[in-house]
């Protein structure tokens, strides 16, 4: 039988963690919040997959993409996340900020806010792709830039543009209630 995606995640986790340390190699401080480096790098990877991912910026400097990979039935589910990370004072850190592997643990700047969760959501839509598997709904994946300092050029731009029309949707943004970490559902949203 062949491998789906299930088995292609479990099976190949050193290459999450090596694509999470890719992109936590990629400084995206915000401020300033140029993620043009970040956007290339990721385009890339999911254009040699052949997924049909679209460039959308307000401002050359903060773009955003948002990759479709279609699926079996007229549904989308939406995984968002976003690309900047806050700044960070290299000299205070103790291990290395633009992102370091020791034993079982990833540390770097933006390692769980959010730039682990971006490698997990590539790795899904690769899991899709290299076991020839359609999802069972329309998968987009929007990757945001700004959205540490609130800004206009992310998802903002997304949603004005009219890109993103799902019927649920997947925040990777970690959270933390009551001092455990949760998965947490919520219909809230920023109104405008």
């Amino acid at each position: 039988m062949p491998e789906g995606p299930a088995a292609y995640v479990a099976t190949r986790r050193a290459e999450l963690v090596d694509r999470t340390l890719d992109l936590l190699a990629i400084d995206t401080s915000n401020p300033p919040g140029s993620t043009v480096e970040m956007a290339d790098h990721v385009a890339a990877s999911l254009s040699s997959l052949g997924v049909d991912v679209e460039r959308v910026a307000a401002d050359p400097e903060k773009p955003n993409l948002v990759a479709t990979l279609p699926g079996e039935a007229d549904r989308t589910l939406l995984f968002n996340g976003h690309f900047d990370t806050v700044p960070f004072d290299a000299a205070a850190w103790s291990r290395e900020p633009l992102g370091e592997r020791v034993d079982d643990r990833i540390y770097g700047r933006g390692a769980t806010d959010m730039k682990g969760s971006l490698a997990a959501m590539l790795h899904a839509v690769r899991a899709f792709v290299e076991t020839d598997t359609r999802p069972p709904v329309d998968l987009v994946v929007a990757f945001v830039s700004d959205e540490e300092v609130g800004g206009d050029a992310g998802l903002p731009t997304l949603l004005d543009r009219g890109y993103l029309d799902a019927d649920a949707c997947v925040i990777g943004e970690p959270t933390c209630r009551e001092g455990r970490h949760s998965v947490t559902v919520a219909t809230g949203g920023a109104s405008g």
